[in-house]
């Protein structure tokens, strides 16, 4: 999937609350280009599930996925720890953009390669629990 089609997405799954409510809006998409009466491919279903996954990943859930220690955490991100400690009590919030970039350095989610009948270079995403 083009870099932009992906941003849209995971914009989306940022502000939205409903998990089911955002995969199916999105499988149906006309952003796909699918043709008239096609079948929605379960591996874009999957991946819509996986970007909407990524998006409410908590900072105390990505850290525990870690397997890091708080302070462990804040030293290999160059972060300071009382930053991740706002961060995993709620007392300030960790942009979208920022956890997904953590997610994707420690491999708890990442892009990867699925095939669209007219586009096969369509790359979506997956997410390890």
């Amino acid at each position: 999937m083009m870099d932009q089609i992906f941003s849209v997405l995971m914009s989306e799954a940022f502000s939205s609350s409903d998990r089911e409510a955002y995969i199916s809006d999105w499988a149906l998409s006309s952003i796909w280009e699918d043709a008239e009466g096609a079948e929605v491919p379960q591996a874009r279903v999957d991946a819509l599930g996986s970007i909407w996954d990524a998006a409410h990943l908590s900072i105390k859930g990505i850290r525990a996925a870690s397997g890091l220690s708080q302070d462990a955490f804040a030293r290999h991100l160059c972060i300071p720890k009382r930053t991740v400690e706002d961060w995993e009590r709620g007392a300030r919030a960790c942009p979208g953009y920022l956890r997904l970039l953590i997610a994707e350095h420690f491999g708890i989610f990442r892009r990867y390669e699925v095939y669209r009948a007219d586009d096969p270079g369509c790359s979506f995403a997956w997410f390890r629990n």
